[in-house]
């Protein structure tokens, strides 16, 4: 489980909703409403996904190889098909 990810998704989540209720001008975000539906959206996945999510942190320390080229490749082979 990642729960480094969530964690700090969660706290950025938390952050956004107190700046959505401040009063403060300076920040004022004019399509705040929108973002903030945006990011509830990436959190509820995450949050859903998180046991698919690989722990790279825990790989690396035990020696595992970490590497992204088969997602890559998939991306290349995807692309290359259309």
């Amino acid at each position: 489980m990642t729960s480094g990810v969530v964690n700090a998704i969660t706290a950025y989540h938390q952050e956004l909703l107190q700046l959505m209720y401040c009063d403060n001008p300076e920040l004022n975000y004019a399509n705040l409403k929108s973002l903030q539906k945006q990011l509830d959206e990436m959190y509820t996945c995450i949050r859903n996904n998180q046991m698919m999510l690989p722990n790279y942190g825990k790989m690396r320390r035990y020696g595992e190889p970490v590497s992204t080229t088969f997602v890559e490749s998939t991306i290349n082979e995807v692309i290359a098909r259309r």
